[in-house]
């Protein structure tokens, strides 16, 4: 475990609505991790000394009143139009 159980450390909880998960484009695909967007805004919830050094620090992210970034939509797969799709007469190949 790379965050250990002793010295100081510090854990940030974050509830994000624009991260994109890189699962499947990172070297370390069971780590799940997130990607966070440029110049986004966070507020802190709450901050909990947990003891033995380590430190819990809950944060939600905001949007922010003049965006420098926006995300990029996800978008919708289109639906082929049936009517219009001929089937080819020559199978052979």
């Amino acid at each position: 475990m790379f965050f250990g159980k002793t010295g100081a450390r510090t854990l940030f909880q974050i509830d994000s609505h624009t991260g994109k998960n890189i699962k499947h484009h990172s070297f370390m695909p069971q780590e799940d991790e997130i990607l966070l967007l440029p110049a986004r805004q966070f507020e802190v919830k709450s901050c909990l000394d947990s003891g033995n050094g380590l430190h819990i620090i809950q944060i939600k992210e905001i949007d922010p009143l003049y965006p420098l970034l926006e995300p990029v939509p996800i978008p919708r797969l289109i639906e082929p139009d049936k009517k219009n799709v001929k089937p080819s007469g020559n199978n052979s190949l």
